[in-house]
């Protein structure tokens, strides 16, 4: 059984990391539309998808709430 977590501080928790994927996927996006190189295009989608499997967790996270 999942252990019971102070609501307050696990949703000004959720909140915040919500906050830091949404900026991370932003700053994949203006990394992608502002390079050329085909190395750096992979690691921009790369980032870019790992925040939205972050972000994608974090909400599920918090409907659980």
């Amino acid at each position: 059984e999942k252990q019971k977590e102070n609501p307050s501080i696990t949703k000004g928790f959720s909140q915040k990391s919500d906050q830091d994927c949404q900026q991370a996927i932003n700053d994949a996006w203006l990394g992608l539309q502002n390079t050329n190189e085909p190395d750096l295009i992979d690691r921009y989608i790369y980032d870019m998808n790992a925040a939205n499997v972050r972000y994608r967790f974090l909400l599920k996270e918090m409907r659980e709430l």
